[in-house]
């Protein structure tokens, strides 16, 4: 079984490059080049980088001469010698004929410096050692001219995962990379068993910016007010919610029954982020994944105004704020149709007696009330902004 290779490792005696073309020989054992600088230069046929590097290589082979050897390796079976043929013949008639020399069929030099990406570049040094294993980005003239002199001089050491399979997100079950490497990443799935239902959080950093956000086994319309908070506190006929599938988004029309088939986890790892950011970040998740969008117009409304609060005619001390006030006058079914306007600069609580039949009362008689108790409210129209829902292309 082939040990591979790595950064200081001998090269084996027996270790040789067969199927040579231009090259004095067929087959040379790489020992035999043992003061010499080598570099293999792993390529493919169908890895165009590999072939736009052949020009700098062939000029560097000119430059140092005799003391390196640059060979082009394919390890590839599928990389025949008629693909590579034909490789080199196109860069040929394109003016960039390719000098070098190069073997193919060389899968027992891919065991022992295996890699699943090219290029792929093995610089071995006049002891006979591996010297670096390195992207197409450390191939300069500078780094071979310092290692030549015998300067210990750190390269960037590629190494690839074996292991890595692509057909796998990156990160999922630690494929590629940790899943505390993310540094951005959005991520939604069904509901999971196990985790809680409802559950929500953030992570922040020590000046209060969020990196991390997560909610799982939540309703998809919890996410929704979470990227459009505002509109959630707007009068309900200043928003209209219209979607394909009600049952996701609608908050009328949520069917508790069907929570598990529809709940989904979220989680938002993000660089540091403000609140407003973090917004925008979902609202594209959103847009993204169920189209959702929210459209907007401005137009004349018939409203009511609380145009004045009389100080002498209210009794004031810890009852309800003007704006709890006005939650409540929006649910009587008197002042329905009508969006409450608060236009006064008052701020403090009162406390207001409504009449037990407040809600069976006709408008007229419902804001006459409220008069009589040092509230003001009268019919206008202003320009407002309504705002429509929608998953609908």
């Amino acid at each position: 079984m082939v040990q591979p290779l790595t950064i200081g490792d001998p090269i084996p005696a027996h270790l040789q490059l067969t199927n040579l073309e231009n090259y004095p020989v067929s087959t040379i054992h790489l020992s035999e080049l043992k003061g010499k600088l080598i570099l293999l230069d792993f390529w493919s046929t169908w890895c165009g980088s590999c072939i736009e590097a052949f020009p700098k290589l062939q000029q560097i082979q000119q430059e140092f001469g005799d003391s390196i050897q640059i060979f082009l390796v394919n390890s590839y079976a599928a990389d025949t010698k008629e693909k590579v043929e034909k490789t080199l013949e196109k860069r040929a008639s394109k003016g960039e004929e390719v000098n070098l020399p190069y073997s193919i069929n060389q899968s027992l030099l891919g065991e022992y410096f295996p890699h699943n990406s090219v290029p792929h570049y093995v610089w071995i040094n006049s002891e006979n050692k591996v010297a670096a294993i390195t992207r197409a980005d450390e191939v300069t003239v500078e780094n071979i001219r310092k290692l030549k002199e015998g300067e210990s001089r750190a390269l960037h050491t590629k190494k690839d995962l074996l292991d890595f399979d692509k057909s796998i997100p990156l990160g999922v079950g630690d494929n590629g990379t940790p899943s505390s490497n993310f540094q951005y990443r959005s991520l939604l799935t069904g509901y999971v068993e196990g985790i809680g239902i409802g559950r929500s959080g953030k992570q922040l950093t020590p000046e209060k910016l969020i990196t991390r956000i997560f909610k799982f086994n939540i309703a998809p319309r919890l996410l929704l007010r979470s990227a459009y908070p505002e509109l959630f506190s707007l009068p309900s006929n200043q928003v209209r919610w219209d979607f394909s599938r009600p049952e996701l988004f609608d908050t009328e029309t949520f069917d508790v029954s069907l929570r598990y088939k529809n709940a989904i986890c979220y989680d938002l790892v993000l660089p540091p982020s403000t609140v407003d950011e973090v917004k925008t970040a979902i609202r594209a998740d959103l847009q993204r994944f169920w189209g959702i969008r929210v459209d907007s117009s401005t137009r004349l409304a018939p409203c009511l105004i609380l145009k004045e609060v009389k100080l002498e005619a209210s009794s004031f001390g810890s009852g309800k704020t003007v704006t709890e006030l006005m939650k409540v006058l929006s649910k009587a079914p008197e002042f329905e149709g009508f969006n409450l306007i608060n236009e006064t600069n008052y701020t403090g609580n009162m406390q207001v007696e409504l009449p037990e039949n407040f809600q069976q009362l006709t408008l007229k008689d419902a804001l006459r009330v409220l008069r009589q108790r040092g509230i003001l409210i009268y019919q206008s129209k202003r320009p407002l902004l309504f705002f429509t829902i929608t998953d609908k292309r």
